[in-house]
Order: structure tokens, then sequence, then C-alpha cells
């Protein structure tokens, strides 16, 4: 069949360019997996984690800080930066390197950070319990693990916890909103980055995947930057 002379064609293809920055990607990411090696893969990592995690919370529990806390604050943002700046060494094996003596320095300083910020441990309840719930749905899920069912499950039983919680200790009511509004927004924002992950480190990465969670954080003061430079260079190309 030919062309309809009445319908104007172009030789040109126009490409319209995302408004905001499309998420980083890695050749050979764990997203281009298999399910099951992936579904190991989120395993792995969520269990790094969950237990970098626990070791956070007994530094902070069980070791008395010898620094004060403006000490303890401004090494953790140190070390939490150090931690971001080797990561955008675009994989160079100084991450691999100085990773995990740089995460070492940062979860002593956080946890002395809270311990000193919240002495009733309060902090590590609200901050950890979303956490858990997380890491025992992974255990439970079985080969049926869905992020939207991670953060849907964990979060009912992390409120349940809570509200059960609340009632023990005789809080106020405003305290108890406070805590459950901070705990979800922690679940939603480690369900999210942990998607996010699979197209930014391969299957050998897993401690550094699980390390980025924490340092991933620091993407809410950077991610407006990116986006203004993004608009910078905001064009329509033809090829």
């Amino acid at each position: 069949m030919g062309s309809n002379p009445a319908i104007p064609t172009s030789r040109f293809t126009v490409y319209v360019q995302p408004y905001f920055p499309e998420p980083e990607t890695v050749p050979g990411n764990a997203a281009d997996t298999p399910y099951d090696v992936r579904l190991a893969f989120i395993k792995k990592v969520t269990w790094i984690h969950f237990w970098l995690c626990v070791v956070i919370l007994l530094v902070g529990v069980y070791l008395p800080s010898p620094i004060p806390l403006k000490s303890a604050a401004w090494n953790a943002a140190g070390c939490w930066l150090l931690l971001s700046a080797l990561r955008n060494l675009h994989r160079s094996p100084l991450d691999r390197l100085f990773t995990p003596i740089a995460f070492v320095g940062f979860a002593l300083m956080l946890a002395w950070t809270l311990q000193l910020v919240n002495p009733t441990y309060d902090a590590f309840l609200v901050l950890g319990t979303p956490i858990a719930f997380a890491a025992a749905y992974t255990a439970f899920c079985g080969r049926d693990y869905s992020f939207m069912g991670n953060f849907m499950i964990s979060g009912i039983a992390t409120v349940l916890f809570l509200v059960g919680l609340f009632k023990l200790k005789g809080e106020a009511w405003p305290s108890l909103g406070i805590q459950i509004a901070v705990s979800l927004g922690v679940l939603f924002f480690y369900v999210y980055d942990l998607a996010s992950l699979l197209q930014r480190r391969r299957l050998s990465e897993g401690f550094l995947a699980a390390v980025d969670i924490f340092r991933d954080v620091l993407n809410f003061l950077t991610y407006g930057f990116r986006v203004i430079e993004h608009w910078k260079k905001f064009r329509v190309s033809r090829p």
C-alpha cells in the first residue's frame, strides 16, 4: 500500500527529553536478571542492611558515647558525606576498599548521636521498627515478593506495634502520631530506594547496595540541584 499524499510526512523524529533526571542505571544491573536471581539479590541486600541496623542499635544501647553530642553529630555528618563521595567515584576500586571503613565510622557516630539526642532509645525504636518488619516480610514472603506488598504489610504491622506500645507506655496521642508518621516515612523511603537499587547495582555489590540505603538519604538534599542542572541542559533534539 502506498502512502496517502494528503497526509504530510516528516523526515525528522522529535525526541522530547524528560523534565526530570532519569534514574541512574548501570550495565549488567540486578534488574536485568531473571526473577529468582533478582529476588535472591533483594533478600541479600535486605539482610545485610538489617544486620547493619542491628549493629547500630547495639552500639547505641550498650556502648556509651565517649564524646559530646556536637562532636558525634558533626563526625556522623562527615562520614556520611565521605560515603556519598565514595559512591560518586563511578565504581572505582576505592569505593569497595574504603566504603566499609567509612561505614564503621558512620555507624559509630550515628549510634552515639541518636543515643545522646534520645537517651530513652525511642529514636532507635521508631527508625528500627519498620526496617525489622520489612525484613520479616522478606523472610516469610517466599517467591511472592512485592515492593508494594512489603510497604503495605510492613506499614500495617508497624502502626499496630506502635499503637500497642503507646497503650503500654501511656504516651500522649500527638507523640504517637509523630512516631507513626516518621516510621512510615522511613519505610516508604526504604522500600522505594531498595527497588531503585536494582538498576544501580550489580549482583556482586550486595554490601555496597545495603550501604547505599543509608547514604541515599542525602539525595533529599542534592536532588534539587540535579533537577536544576538537568533543566539547564533541557533541549528538544533531532537526529
